[in-house]
């Protein structure tokens, strides 16, 4: 289509010879783990069952949320971000530090996940935590130009913010697990962890990256709808509610989590117009769009029973 033709011109005007091949490497990265998150999952999901916060639920979940989707999203946007802002990456060279950081940290925290070694977890969190904040240097400069009025640049922009809070939060775990030192109740901290990550970090950037993608692909002469940037907006102000009301104990939970999901529930109506309205056929690789539009909805719904139940009943 158009938007994707010119989204790969603009990238190759902008790339620079240091990231040609690093989105690559995350790609190899991610697939790597997620093939040893295949061969282990079956063999914890009995324990995992019967009571989630354990060493090795933990390591394997982060073989999934780290080693495979973040590792794959900072692939994606490595490539796509230049070719969005049509500006190149800030520091290349920095980028391949980021990326040895990323994976001696992400394998570090694997590991001692599985060892239940809380010191070596946390210096091996520390290091992801710089690699994340070595990945926002380099990229949120170019989404900040397009801030408030590309509804993309919007939403990746505050999803590496969120992925940073994220990052920043689970460190702090870590060293309260071996020092003492964090505050507050694991669960409410966990609870926000998660909520950063799994909302604020993956969700939103799936939610503004397909804003672009899909579009591209259906209705390469239609504008976005104005809803769609509001939408992105609304995610972003209640999962930093939700966020917060969990790490501090505040009351509003179940309505901020309420927003977040009605936040969604938009974004699926607006998924579900723009693929009525589409004028090109429906392929093979666009038919996982109202697949993972009906996984939504599911995982709306069964978030509103954990919030209300509580993470462990």
């Amino acid at each position: 289509s158009s938007g994707v033709a010119s989204d790969h011109t603009a990238h190759a005007a902008v790339i620079a010879p240091e990231t040609v091949r690093l989105p690559i490497h995350f790609f190899v990265f991610s697939t790597l783990w997620f093939a040893c998150a295949s061969i282990l999952l079956p063999l914890q999901v009995p324990s995992a069952v019967r009571f989630f916060y354990q060493p090795w639920a933990l390591s394997v979940v982060h073989m999934l949320t780290l080693g495979l989707i973040t590792s794959t999203i900072m692939g994606v946007m490595y490539r796509y971000v230049p070719a969005l802002t049509r500006r190149p990456v800030v520091y290349p060279r920095l980028a391949s530090l980021q990326f040895a950081a990323y994976a001696i940290g992400v394998a570090g925290m694997v590991a001692h996940f599985a060892l239940n070694q809380w010191v070596g977890l946390w210096w091996s969190a520390a290091l992801v935590f710089a690699s994340i904040i070595l990945f926002a240097i380099n990229l949120l400069p170019l989404l900040w130009l397009g801030f408030g009025r590309g509804v993309a640049d919007t939403g990746m922009l505050c999803a590496t913010c969120f992925l940073l809070l994220a990052a920043l939060l689970g460190l702090l775990m870590g060293i309260e697990e071996a020092q003492g030192f964090f505050w507050g109740d694991v669960v409410e901290s966990l609870g926000a962890h998660v909520v950063f990550a799994v909302v604020g970090w993956v969700t939103l950037t799936i939610c503004a990256a397909s804003y672009r993608f899909i579009p591209a692909f259906i209705l390469p002469s239609e504008p976005l709808p104005r809803i769609a940037l509001w939408q992105i907006a609304a995610l972003i102000v209640a999962t930093l509610g939700l966020g917060v009301s969990l790490l501090f104990g505040l009351p509003g939970t179940p309505w901020w989590s309420l927003a977040a999901g009605a936040a969604l529930l938009v974004y699926v109506a607006v998924m579900a117009m723009l693929l009525h309205r589409r004028r090109l056929p429906m392929s093979w690789g666009l038919g996982h769009a109202p697949a993972g539009m009906v996984w939504l909805i599911g995982g709306i719904a069964l978030a509103q029973i954990v919030v209300r139940q509580g993470a462990w009943n």
